[in-house]
């Protein structure tokens, strides 16, 4: 999450909802997941998938409905490449 977001249980189901939309999706068409992780960024969500698999993902028709229902209506859908560990980029919120 990005800093100066709450953690909480909420947030968190809401992430885990995401991710499990998102690998429904790629299972569906075709593209075997290892690494995926759905970022709560507030106002934009950031879904990191296997390198390999980022430009792919992007354009899946159903991606970013799928983010939205699971709990992030609204929100900015993006894709990147998987990042391994605590790599919050994001500046602190004011």
């Amino acid at each position: 999450m990005a800093y100066g977001l709450e953690v909480t249980p909420a947030r968190l189901h809401r992430i885990e909802r995401a991710e499990r939309a998102v690998r429904r999706l790629l299972a569906r068409a075709g593209l075997p997941v290892t690494d995926l992780r759905v970022r709560d960024l507030g106002d934009r969500v950031r879904v990191e998938v296997d390198a390999g698999l980022a430009s792919r993902t992007a354009g899946l028709p159903g991606l970013v409905p799928a983010v939205r229902e699971a709990g992030f209506p609204g929100a900015r859908v993006e894709v990147t490449a998987f990042r391994s560990g605590v790599l919050n980029t994001e500046p602190p919120r004011p």
